[in-house]
């Protein structure tokens, strides 16, 4: 995740936001990355990526963040004055199955919970959006994990399910794990 300078409007119109989904898939041209959610906030934004190789995430992330500062700048005619976001990219790795499920909920969800919409499947600045009615094709892969056939109202539901459930509606064995190593 990263998020705008001097506590300002990263994303304040529909173009602020396109801008930064267009300039993400076209960072996938230059640099192999699997993305399985992400959400646009008007300060900030959160990605889950499943790198293929060590120092993947960083080398997406630096491309995609430095270019999109560039474009924002030109359009926003602020070149030359300053920071467009507050340091570099926050990271945190995803330890297994669980955790996983743990991050893609709360990207997903992030806008329900800024209470932006009424649903979260109506904020359509995020993949659950994208994968629901977005254009096709997208730039979202699916993951390591397959989604609950429920997914939109785990989104929607006040907390979280148990792990027991989860593991259920995934058809895995909770003892087991995928182990997603940690990377760059």
């Amino acid at each position: 995740m990263n998020r705008a300078a001097k506590r300002s409007t990263l994303f304040a119109n529909a173009s602020d936001y396109l801008l930064f989904e267009r300039t993400m898939e076209s960072a996938l041209a230059h640099h192999s990355m699997r993305i399985l959610a992400y959400c646009l906030m008007p300060t900030h934004f959160h990605l889950l990526l499943w790198p293929e190789n060590d120092g993947d995430v960083s080398r997406f992330i630096k491309w995609v963040t430095a270019t999109h500062a560039k474009r924002w700048n030109v359009i926003h005619g602020s070149v030359g004055a300053g920071a467009v976001y507050q340091s570099r990219f926050r990271c945190v790795w995803v330890a297994d199955e669980e955790h996983m499920l743990r991050a893609w909920r709360y990207i997903e969800r992030n806008p329900l919970s800024a209470d932006l919409v009424v649903r979260a499947e109506d904020w359509r600045w995020c993949s659950l959006w994208r994968r629901m009615r977005g254009p096709h094709p997208h730039p979202l892969c699916e993951g390591p994990v397959t989604l609950p056939d429920d997914w939109v109202e785990v989104l929607n539901a006040m907390t979280a399910p148990s792990a027991s459930s989860r593991q259920r509606s995934l058809g895995s064995d909770p003892r087991t794990s995928t182990g997603v190593r940690p990377q760059d």
